[in-house]
């Protein structure tokens, strides 16, 4: 499943609009976690992530989904819309 081309653009302008890093000029450029890890740590005020940038790929997947699952805006809801294994898959 491929990500749709406004909401890719859209995900990017969101990105870049935080300044955690240097500009992302494509969707695939995310795949390592490590930007939405920054911008978690960003929104925690904290450097917790940096312990986690030294981990596997599929662990910092686990920290961010951890970390949206924890956050949601609905927690009454029992499904997470986003999941490390479909993630890992390519979903």
């Amino acid at each position: 499943m491929t990500l749709h081309a406004t909401r890719g653009a859209a995900l990017l302008s969101w990105v870049n609009s935080l300044h955690v890093a240097d500009p992302v000029e494509a969707v695939l450029q995310l795949q390592d976690c490590s930007i939405f890890i920054k911008i978690i740590d960003r929104i925690h005020g904290t450097e917790e992530g940096q312990q986690i940038l030294k981990q596997p790929v599929s662990e910092r997947l686990d920290f961010v989904c951890s970390f949206l699952q924890k956050n949601r805006k609905h927690p009454s809801s029992p499904e997470c819309l986003v999941s490390a294994q479909k993630v890992l898959e390519g979903s």
